[in-house]
């Protein structure tokens, strides 16, 4: 593939804990990240909220398709705001995921915000994987691997996101692509708080829950942890029924226990998904809402014995993570690279996900983006 001059890209993400949506910029050329630009947050209504809650779990209908309009409206307010990106990625809203049925729906028309927004818009991002035999996520770790060597980290190291699905992924900085063997390791560990939140009786978003206080109630911890799923060798990818199972294991506890609970369910799914790489890191970084929750961080440290870190002790923005992700990703699917491989989701060969629309009447032209747009 001929060199390709850097430009600015946007991503967005909308919170599967229904906080609202996350948007981001990143300078790179699919390949490498150069900058890490600006980034904004639009919460949801509570209105906005309801109506997302009720479309949980469905895969159509009425509560869908009003869902979707939700979503596309409120990521056409946020991305509106942006100017001097020549792309963006779009990763809409997840409601549903069933990886053993090969389907995932994910709320947003691309097409539609290529239209309002007057740019390119790269979208759909599960579904070719998902075709060819892969669990559709996590999908973040190209972005990790390029942030790490971006980062100058210089050893492998250990990602988690400490938001939806505990996404854990092993990068080797100092392999030069993602796709080379060794380069990148990942699977989703299990559930996380912001999976849970919207399932249970708060009904509040991950920002308005904080894992404190209370007590862990170690029948419900000792119960989940003893499940199937911890069991299973990678790939793997949390189905929207494995979240479900433990909201309704927590709902039966008193909301601060439930909270405890849920820390303690948070370190020891990390633990025990430490347990399936061929080596313990030395560094484990984590990001995403409760990257910086110490009590969380203390617990990881001890259980896992290795040093563990927020993304900003490494000089890194851990806030707008998954948004960053989709920009980098959406950058890589324009010019013709792969978003997965068989390290990363079980996909049958590395693969390039995702679909391009355009604005009408836009067409590809001369300049950096010439020959992959």
């Amino acid at each position: 593939m001929p060199e390709h001059k850097a430009v600015w890209a946007l991503g967005a993400s909308s919170d599967v804990s229904l906080s609202g949506i996350s948007a981001a910029t990143v300078l790179g050329d699919g390949h490498d990240v150069f900058a890490l630009g600006q980034a904004a947050f639009r919460p949801y209504t509570g209105a906005e909220r309801d109506m997302l809650r009720a479309a949980l779990g469905q895969w159509s209908g009425p509560d869908v398709e009003a869902a979707a309009e939700v979503v596309e409206t409120a990521h056409g307010e946020l991305l509106a705001g942006f100017s001097g990106c020549e792309l963006v990625g779009f990763d809409g809203h997840v409601l549903a995921h069933d990886p053993a049925g090969a389907r995932r729906l994910q709320l947003g028309n691309g097409a539609l915000l290529a239209e309002l927004l007057g740019r390119p818009v790269v979208w759909d991002f599960h579904s070719g994987d998902m075709e060819l035999g892969g669990q559709g996520a996590p999908l973040a770790p190209f972005f990790l691997h390029a942030l790490a060597r971006h980062g100058d980290i210089g050893r492998p190291v250990v990602f988690v996101d400490t938001g939806a699905t505990l996404a854990m992924t092993r990068v080797d900085p100092g392999r030069q692509t993602p796709e080379e063997p060794g380069a990148v390791f990942a699977f989703e560990a299990g559930p996380g708080p912001e999976a849970v939140a919207p399932f249970l009786p708060e009904a509040q978003g991950v920002g308005d829950v904080p894992l404190d206080g209370g007590r862990v109630c170690h029948d419900t911890l000792e119960r989940y942890l003893g499940g199937a799923w911890f069991s299973r060798l990678p790939p793997k990818s949390v189905p929207t029924g494995q979240v479900r199972a433990l909201a309704d294991e927590l709902c039966a506890l008193a909301p601060a226990d439930r909270r405890a609970t849920m820390r303690a369910i948070t370190a020891r799914t990390v633990q025990r998904g430490l347990e399936l790489f061929d080596r313990r890191p030395d560094s484990v970084i984590l990001y995403g809402p409760h990257r910086d929750d110490a009590t969380l961080r203390d617990a990881l440290a001890r259980d896992c014995r290795c040093d563990v870190l927020a993304t900003e002790q490494l000089g890194l923005d851990g806030e707008h993570m998954r948004a960053r992700a989709i920009a980098h990703l959406a950058l890589r699917v324009a010019r013709g690279l792969t978003t997965s491989c068989p390290a990363t989701t079980g996909v049958a060969a590395a693969v390039g996900g995702g679909r391009l629309s355009r604005p009408s009447g836009q067409f590809p032209a001369a300049g950096p983006l010439a020959g992959g747009l």
